[in-house]
């Protein structure tokens, strides 16, 4: 347990060191059709892999993006 808190502390020390945007590649819209195909594709009795209901349409890029001043772990959002 020791090793796994001084990992997460080194992790923390450096992603506050050397933040990094975050950037939302997808509209809210594409991750909540993504999320209701998952719930749909792993409901039921049985999970299968590779039926035609499983084929997930083409997504359109977000041609903008959304990005996200850096922020720094443990810091309470504006």
């Amino acid at each position: 347990m020791q090793a796994l808190e001084a990992d997460i502390r080194a992790w923390v020390k450096d992603w506050n060191e050397y933040p990094e945007p975050f950037i939302r590649t997808k509209t809210a819209e594409e991750i909540l059709d993504s999320l209701a195909h998952f719930c749909r594709r792993i409901s039921g009795a049985g999970h299968r892999a590779g039926g035609k209901d499983d084929a997930v349409p083409p997504r359109k890029q977000d041609p903008v993006g959304i990005r996200a001043a850096p922020q720094r772990v443990g810091e309470a959002l504006p």
